[in-house]
């Protein structure tokens, strides 16, 4: 349970922890949406090897409208937490599930599912990774050995208080170009309108006006300078993004970010990141 940030309203969002068999990706059974890079996969390869466990769970999501599950975790959660703490503004509550019915019933019900990764990619094929090396210095027998599975905790996609907010990165450059350039190097793909800005909330009432269906974004150079950029010309974005991907990515603000802007405008190229 956490407070919404903008709203401060109390929001919960239900996930079971499971061991879950490890796949490769070819199997379709957990798809990943992200690139992940070496140097966090060896600093993690580097932990799991000395914990041998573990230590963070990777946060995976499951698809089920009809919430099969739900009238077993209500009930479940009738009974007073196994353990309860608070860290910041969240509190956790945590029921173990030993009946084996229940066992069961949630076993059965992922047979038949594929799971997203949200976050943990590193976490993931770094546990992928040692599974396989343990296989092959022969220390371990296939389907018989706890390194055939890793930890995550599972969230229905349909869950009311799975919500996605703002991720930040932070960039280091040896210079900045001015706003006047940024402008100039955005204007071949974006319509620029740029206004004063006082404070953060202003944000919510610009954007709040904003067509859904439009790829609006919101760029805030200084304490008060601040631009909304709205594509114009997506074609010609697709020309200088990476090829053949699915309809929507090339719509994702997140995408259009990393590739039009950090990339391509400021110079970053995507091999800087494996330094980090």
């Amino acid at each position: 349970t956490y407070a919404h940030p903008d709203t401060g309203k109390k929001v919960s969002r239900v996930g079971i922890f499971a061991a879950v068999r490890l796949e490769e990706y070819s199997a379709r059974a957990v798809l990943p949406h992200e690139r992940t890079h070496s140097a966090p996969k060896a600093d993690r390869m580097n932990l799991i090897r000395s914990v041998k466990g573990n230590l963070s769970p990777v946060f995976g999501l499951y698809e089920d409208k009809e919430q099969s599950l739900d009238s077993l975790y209500k009930s479940i959660m009738e009974k007073k937490p196994d353990v309860s703490f608070k860290d910041d503004n969240n509190t956790h509550d945590i029921w173990l599930i030993e009946e084996k019915d229940s066992i069961d019933r949630i076993s059965n019900f992922f047979k038949t599912q594929s799971i997203m990764i949200a976050d943990g990619h590193h976490r993931y094929e770094t546990a992928l990774a040692y599974r396989n090396e343990l296989r092959e210095n022969g220390n371990v027998s296939n389907g018989q050995a706890t390194s055939d599975y890793v930890m995550m905790v599972l969230v229905n996609i349909y869950d009311e208080g799975l919500l996605v907010f703002p991720t930040h990165r932070l960039l280091k450059l040896k210079s900045m170009p001015s706003l006047e350039k940024i402008k100039k190097l955005l204007s071949p793909y974006f319509a620029i309108s740029c206004f004063n800005i006082n404070e953060a909330k202003n944000w919510e009432t610009r954007l709040s006006k904003e067509h859904k269906d439009h790829v609006v974004i919101g760029l805030q150079w200084n304490k008060s300078e601040a631009c909304l950029l709205h594509l114009e010309d997506e074609y010609g974005l697709r020309r200088v993004m990476p090829i053949k991907k699915p309809e929507a990515w090339y719509r994702l603000d997140v995408n259009i970010v990393q590739h039009i802007i950090i990339h391509k405008l400021l110079g970053v190229k995507p091999e800087e990141f494996e330094k980090v």
